[in-house]
């Protein structure tokens, strides 16, 4: 499970509330806290349509791209399907 929620204002996208220790996401890297910026090449804005797009590029591809900003630094992490 991932759990997303709105960045603050002006910072735009989905911060990650929690993840499920030992998960895709977890195991991807992704950590509670980031900024989740875009997922594939959508901008991730909603929490409820970012998680069904990130488990349809799962299904569909195999993996979901997740453009994030921790920080100061901003990354690209593949979330996998298991």
């Amino acid at each position: 499970g991932l759990f997303l929620s709105p960045g603050l204002p002006g910072e735009g996208g989905l911060r990650i509330d929690s993840l499920r220790v030992g998960g895709a996401a977890d195991q991807a890297g992704l950590r509670s806290g980031d900024l989740v910026v875009r997922i594939g090449w959508e901008p991730a804005h909603d929490p409820e349509e970012s998680i069904r797009r990130a488990e349809r590029q799962i299904a569909e591809r195999g993996a979901a791209v997740f453009q994030i900003r921790r920080g100061f630094r901003t990354t690209f992490l593949a979330v996998t399907g298991r």
